[in-house]
């Protein structure tokens, strides 16, 4: 009788020993992919199908072409931090809503190795990807390449930021316009975190506005505080402008094609106005040269171009390309 209950304290002892020590590992060690509250779960993703099983795709829910997740409807993840591990991928929001939230974790998405576009095939802001937690950085960009080209990525949290770029070279964000689409990035800390090597690129059809104040191609965005960004769409600027005496009185302009567009504008620069007047508007977009006449000996003439796509019955006009002069 002695030796039983000797038996069963020392089988109690160690049920105790056992649950204090799983008691200290933390319960990240045991995330399952369910994602459920109380139940953290993160998703490393290397394909379009590990993409689209992390949103909660099943075989009647979201697409997927190629590379891209295509959404099919909203979707509210709990205790979920999903991250791009490896490959070239694709969000399309096609206007829904992905939305991050649970205590879990203070991440919605995760770069660490891979890249990943943000779109939207509907081209207004409808398209989503938000959380309210406070603190969080709703994509967090470590190692890789994050190109947004529509769509919202807001965080309304207390401290929280919209994107979030570790201090490596690694780590880059471009900000990219696609026809008839609008992005929007908000932050209440900041809309996107620039820290050290980590940059954010404009991308060659985006014009990128802070408080009213325009950002183009080629440029860095600058590393300030703001919480409310936005990019649209503009033409790409032409390239490789070249001008070259054809004869005693003709200079040609000529340029490389921009691909998409519907033609391009031509302009000379006027002492008289003290400015780029236009001389020439070309409609066709495979057309690459223009003929300028009328040259007088000893004057110096410059000249610009621009190029444009006809969108919903407007212009949308490139930036001006760069200078390209000629004295006969």
């Amino acid at each position: 009788m002695v030796k039983q209950k000797k038996t069963k304290k020392t089988f109690l002892a160690a049920i105790i020993s056992v649950a204090m020590i799983f008691s200290m590992i933390p319960a990240s060690a045991f995330a399952v992919d369910s994602g459920t509250a109380g139940t953290p779960s993160v998703i490393n993703v290397s394909t379009a199908e590990q993409l689209k099983a992390a949103l909660g795709g099943s075989d009647t829910i979201h697409q997927i072409e190629g590379n891209s997740v295509v959404l099919s409807e909203s979707v509210a993840l709990t205790d979920v931090n999903i991250k791009v591990i490896a490959g070239d991928l694709k969000i399309d929001l096609n206007g829904h809503e992905i939305l991050f939230g649970g205590t879990a974790f203070k991440e919605g998405i995760g770069l660490s190795g891979g890249d990943l576009v943000i779109g939207d095939r509907t081209g207004g802001e409808n398209g989503k990807i938000t959380t309210a937690l406070a603190g969080a950085k709703l994509i967090n960009v470590g190692k890789g390449t994050l190109t947004v080209n529509a769509g919202t990525i807001s965080a309304t949290g207390a401290k929280s930021y919209g994107i979030y770029i570790k201090n490596s070279k690694s780590a880059k964000v471009v900000l990219q316009g696609t026809e008839n689409s609008v992005a929007q990035i908000s932050g209440k800390a900041y809309a996107i975190k620039q820290n050290g090597k980590g940059k954010v690129k404009i991308g060659s059809a985006a014009k990128v506005t802070i408080k009213k104040t325009n950002y183009y191609y080629k440029k860095n965005l600058p590393n300030r505080k703001y919480t409310l960004i936005k990019v649209r769409y503009i033409t790409p600027t032409p390239q490789g402008v070249k001008v070259t005496e054809k004869s005693s009185r003709t200079a040609k302009i000529k340029w490389k094609k921009v691909t998409g567009a519907d033609g391009y504008v031509v302009y000379k620069y006027s002492s008289k106005k003290g400015k780029f007047v236009k001389i020439k508007v070309i409609r066709d977009g495979l057309k690459l040269s223009y003929n300028y006449k009328k040259l007088k000996k000893g004057v110096k003439y410059s000249f610009r171009v621009k190029a444009y796509n006809v969108l919903n019955g407007k212009k949308v006009l490139s930036i001006y390309s760069s200078k390209k002069h000629i004295r006969l």
